[in-house]
């Protein structure tokens, strides 16, 4: 899929960033952005198997590409790893150096910063958090991660939602019980909740329905 409307920005060696701009509305103009970041998985980095990249699965970018109003919203930051691999430090490092960049020539709001990820980049939404000693993204959003052992929990405070499939059940429910994370309410989710949900699916197909489901978006920008 060609990335159609999107900003390519160089975010490390031979790998881009690609950036998507709001949908112009008319309301508030010139009010800064919201931004979400999306961390791909691991067969979407450049040089893998998947000929969509970061669009692939039906994920952020995907959306945004096929002017969903879903990611409508948001100023949507995708970078891309150039080789297949987990995401790293230094990742996460030269990732919030094109984030600063991004945010200052697209007017992003810098109060209003969030992060998801699928599969390696669910992982590394933790640890990317972990990293992030400044506290800059206001929620973390994994879906399907493929977490480790040693996956870092989030802080107490630090708002959380998890989709997951049957693949990862396991895993994601001992890291449940570690993150003191609860099932996902029937209801609206609370603006600063830590929430697990269980979507019952397949690999790929929790990366679809997840990234359609629209409460989620919702829940973000509910502060």
């Amino acid at each position: 899929m060609a990335l159609q409307n999107a900003i390519s920005y160089p975010w490390s060696e031979g790998a881009d960033c690609f950036v998507y701009a709001p949908v112009a509305t008319g309301d508030h103009p010139g009010q800064p952005h919201p931004v979400l970041c999306f961390l791909h998985g691991r067969g979407e980095a450049a040089t893998g198997e998947h000929p969509d990249g970061v669009a692939a699965h039906k994920s952020p970018a995907w959306h945004a590409n096929t002017g969903s109003p879903l990611t409508a919203r948001f100023l949507l930051v995708c970078p891309q790893r150039r080789d297949v691999g987990r995401w790293t430090a230094t990742d996460a490092r030269d990732f919030h150096l094109v984030l600063d960049k991004v945010i200052a020539e697209r007017n992003g709001d810098a109060g209003k910063v969030f992060l998801t990820g699928f599969s390696y980049g669910g992982d590394a939404v933790f640890w990317f958090a972990a990293y992030d000693r400044g506290n800059r993204f206001q929620k973390l959003w994994a879906v399907d991660p493929a977490i480790q052992v040693q996956t870092p929990v989030p802080a107490p405070r630090r708002p959380v939602l998890l989709h997951h499939g049957v693949g990862m059940r396991d895993v994601v429910m001992s890291f449940q019980r570690r993150a003191g994370l609860l099932d996902w309410p029937t209801a609206a989710l609370p603006a600063g909740g830590r929430f697990v949900c269980d979507l019952g699916l397949p690999h790929v197909e929790t990366c679809r329905e997840a990234y359609g489901d629209r409460r989620a978006y919702d829940w973000l920008l509910t502060l």
